[in-house]
């Protein structure tokens, strides 16, 4: 076991995605949406392309479906969500683990593809906001996911240097992102995250419950990349 990686996290930082990562979004937000993409486009979609559009920024990704309506697309969709005003429930064991990290004095942030005021208002209704020293959301960085600047904005709002800290997400591009930003990438496969689908992109840690998280990094015994079989 190497945990040379672990023991130089703790001075650094852990940054988080959000959606399927801390919150269990996806199935409420594809309810709300597809009916409506549905409508814009003209015809129903294959779950592969559902899931080419997860974590990132949809009004862009929608650009290759609808190159002049696409914005039109995304803010009715932003409508329809503020008007329904869903709940987005956390996974079971994000509230111990965000107060276990919390109690070690690990500074924490959020990088996501969602828009800042939304998860806010969701962090404040789960009464986890005071774990979180900055949220960085889709309309803080030009460039998104899996290109690094989310990333890197937050570790600079946190004054931590980027080789310290460690990315957490659920999807391949969150850790494309991890990469490119030269931070320590995890898989978190306890929601959305998939295995077989995150396992090309090489991710240093493989987290299967957000208890793994608090765990692995800090009280020994990491799941490394090994748990894709290609260790011990």
């Amino acid at each position: 076991m190497d945990c040379k990686l672990a023991m130089r996290l703790l001075p650094g930082a852990i940054i988080f995605d959000f959606d399927g990562t801390l919150v269990d979004s996806e199935k409420i937000t594809f309810q709300l949406a597809v009916p409506i993409i549905t409508r814009y486009v003209g015809r129903d979609f294959t779950e592969e392309e559902l899931n080419s559009i997860k974590g990132k920024v949809w009004k862009n990704a929608f650009k290759k479906w609808l190159p002049d309506d696409h914005e039109n697309l995304y803010q009715e969709i932003v409508d329809n969500w503020r008007e329904v005003d869903p709940v987005l429930p956390l996974y079971p064991e994000v509230r111990k683990m965000l107060n276990h990290l919390h109690g070690k004095g690990i500074p924490m942030a959020i990088a996501s593809s969602r828009e800042r005021n939304l998860i806010s208002r969701d962090l404040e209704r789960h009464s986890i906001d005071g774990y979180f020293e900055t949220v960085v959301g889709q309309e803080d960085t030009v460039r998104h996911k899996p290109d690094p600047d989310p990333l890197l904005l937050a570790a600079d709002s946190m004054d931590v240097k980027k080789e310290d800290c460690i990315y957490i997400g659920d999807q391949p591009w969150d850790i494309l992102a991890s990469k490119a930003a030269g931070m320590i990438s995890g898989a978190a496969i306890w929601g959305e995250g998939v295995l077989e689908s995150l396992s090309p992109a090489g991710p240093d840690f493989v987290f299967r419950s957000p208890d793994d998280i608090a765990y692995s990094l800090f009280d020994g015994d990491p799941y490394r990349r090994d748990y894709f079989g290609a260790g011990t």
